[in-house]
């Protein structure tokens, strides 16, 4: 709506804010805690106002306003910390150091499984700030205060370390840790494939044999044929 009623040449502006402190709009503590250690912090009531003011001069139809620690973003977005669009913002800080992707090509089914549970349990206890063996495998993320951007933020960070592509909705679809590690073994070749045994094949009958079988079911046919004469002539006496 803004840029439409820009295009027609009357002033509009939207506003994306970030979190706001002491006020209603801050909503979920929790969440804004977290949103503050993942480098956005919340925003001061003057600091927004006096925003709001230069916004409203702004030759654009959308900005988003909000505290940016780019340091703590930048590390806590290891697979964003390269967009073009913050490149600007970025700049000044150095990217973390490149984290290398886990090899699994010369490694066991049963090291791949280790490695992978591995990095989930650490991945997912760095998100939720906990110690990865504080965390319940049978847990459902929702009941830990999972949202969306944290949901991403784990997605983002196993893909990174385990060097494979993940689905953005990785952890709704796999609502546990125990669940992940299972869908992220197979994805990464650490679930041997089960191969059914061989089933033993029968072996060709050699001739003696199938005249023998032969014989011996001729005869047991006789036998019936005898038997039902029998049973015949008693029904007639």
């Amino acid at each position: 709506l803004a840029a439409t009623l820009r295009a027609e040449g009357l002033p509009a502006v939207s506003i994306g804010w970030g979190p706001w402190s002491d006020t209603a709009v801050t909503g979920d503590l929790a969440a804004s805690g977290r949103a503050a250690m993942r480098g956005i912090g919340e925003i001061p009531v003057a600091s927004g106002l006096q925003a709001l003011q230069r916004v409203a001069s702004t030759p654009y139809s959308h900005v988003a306003v909000l505290p940016f620690a780019a340091r703590s973003w930048r590390e806590n977005n290891l697979t964003l910390g390269d967009w073009p669009f913050l490149s600007e913002l970025l700049r000044d800080h150095a990217a973390p150091a490149a984290v290398s992707p886990i090899v699994f090509a010369n490694l066991s089914s049963a090291e791949r499984r280790t490695r992978v549970a591995e990095a989930v349990r650490t991945q997912v206890a760095q998100v939720f700030r906990m110690r990865p063996e504080a965390i319940d495998v049978e847990a459902d993320f929702g009941n830990l205060g999972l949202d969306s951007l944290m949901g991403l933020e784990i997605r983002n960070r196993l893909e990174t370390v385990l060097g494979l592509p993940l689905p953005a909705t990785l952890l709704w679809q796999r609502p546990t840790v125990a669940a992940m590690i299972e869908d992220l073994c197979i994805r990464a070749g650490a679930n041997d494939p089960v191969v059914a045994p061989e089933q033993p094949q029968p072996l060709a009958a050699e001739p003696a044999d199938r005249d023998a079988q032969g014989a011996a079911l001729r005869e047991a046919q006789t036998e019936l044929a005898m038997l039902l004469r029998e049973v015949g002539n008693t029904g007639a006496d």
